[in-house]
């Protein structure tokens, strides 16, 4: 008579449950809020990251800035060729409902904390027919534009023309300072502003 003898073996699985993190009202030491407890993720230990598979995440805020205004007929008095600030006679022509991480001082935005960021900037304007306007965002802590410039050109002193500019602000510094910025490629001829719109966010570090 033959005897079989089985041995079961097994190799033993394990799952990894990361920590909770802490509640919201809690910081890092970089000032950075900490993602409320009712999330839950899964460390993937293959692609190195964290995975979310289910449920939606909800972000309490962020370093932010927003503002514009309308109705308005702001003479901007440019030098052909040479950029001017996008300012009044007070330095108060941005209204700013609401800025997180950002001081407005000037009518220029300083950033309080480093980082990239993103957004885009509207502006409205009108002069004589034919002239050639670009808009761009500076940082004029560095004296370095950031991307590129957008254009327009007018068609009469009563037609609004319309630039509207992607924003990525990359490797800003705390304390950089930025500007929007207009020029007249043509000639000197002074645009008049006419409204405005900005939103600028916080991306990642």
């Amino acid at each position: 008579m033959c005897t079989l003898l089985c041995i079961l073996s097994y190799t033993p699985l394990y799952a990894y449950r990361i920590t909770k993190p802490l509640p919201v009202t809690d910081y890092d030491e970089r000032g950075l809020v900490i993602i409320n407890d009712n999330l839950e993720k899964l460390w993937d230990i293959t692609n190195g990251r964290y995975n979310q598979t289910s449920g939606m995440f909800r972000q309490g805020s962020t370093w932010h800035v927003y503002g514009g205004f309308q109705s308005l007929a702001t003479i901007i008095a440019v030098t052909q060729n040479v950029y001017a600030h996008i300012t009044n006679a007070t330095n108060n022509l941005w209204v700013i409902p609401e800025a997180v991480g950002v001081t407005v001082v000037n009518d220029a935005f300083v950033f309080e904390n480093p980082g990239d960021y993103f957004g885009t900037v509207s502006i409205a304007l009108s002069a004589l027919n034919g002239k050639d306007y670009f808009l761009r965002c500076m940082n004029t802590t560095t004296n370095i534009q950031q991307g590129y410039v957008l254009g327009t050109s007018t068609s009469g002193a009563g037609n609004y023309s319309i630039i509207t500019l992607p924003l990525y602000l990359e490797d800003v510094k705390a304390g950089d300072t930025f500007q929007f910025q207009i020029t007249c490629i043509t000639d000197g001829t002074d645009p008049t502003i006419r409204s405005a719109i900005f939103y600028i966010a916080y991306l990642h570090d």
